[in-house]
């Protein structure tokens, strides 16, 4: 898409790089590394699985299917304090799409780094006349997770992690109806 643009500060969120695959989390080992004043472990753990990958605490939805991704179930709505904010219909969504960000791996498909750090929506947006898409800004894995990064590179962002409509269908109540 041309004109691509990120309309949110990205978060940092402290990761090393290297590590075998994923394995399941004990509530202790999660609670300590993830650490905010919300309890990100025990909220989210009725709706999937906090798993140990690239040294970091991720979280992975589970009873979605196969299509599923971020930023699909739910609409976007206009305030006046934070700009458009995403309104998920997912009962994870309170969470997982204003605090932190989405990854997407091979070995355990969509994943979730969390982050301190509240913002409106965690995506880059990309439009034209015609169509709007946005697509979740990708787990970063930097090692100061306080800083704010805007430094976004779009190649990063695969093509298959943007969700696109057209501008006629943004308002709707159900984009995941109007999705090409």
């Amino acid at each position: 898409y041309p004109q691509r643009f990120a309309l949110s500060l990205a978060l940092a969120f402290a990761v090393s790089v290297a590590a075998p695959g994923p394995t399941l989390a004990t509530k202790a080992q999660a609670a300590t590394s993830v650490s905010a004043s919300i309890n990100f472990y025990d909220e989210l753990a009725p709706y999937g699985n906090w798993v140990l990958f690239h040294e970091r605490y991720v979280w992975i939805p589970k009873d979605v299917d196969d299509s599923w991704q971020p930023y699909m179930k739910g609409r976007w709505a206009y305030t006046r304090r934070s700009g458009w904010i995403w309104m998920s219909d997912e009962k994870f969504g309170w969470a997982t799409y204003h605090y932190g960000r989405w990854g997407k791996a091979p070995d355990i498909g969509w994943y979730w780094l969390p982050g301190r750090r509240w913002a409106p929506a965690w995506v880059a947006w990309s439009y034209d006349h015609y169509d709007l898409a946005w697509a979740p800004l990708p787990a970063d894995y930097s090692d100061d997770y306080d800083d704010v990064n805007i430094d976004i590179s779009f190649s990063e962002i695969p093509d298959d992690h943007w969700q696109a409509l057209s501008v006629s269908a943004f308002l709707a109540d159900d984009l995941s109806s109007h999705m090409f």
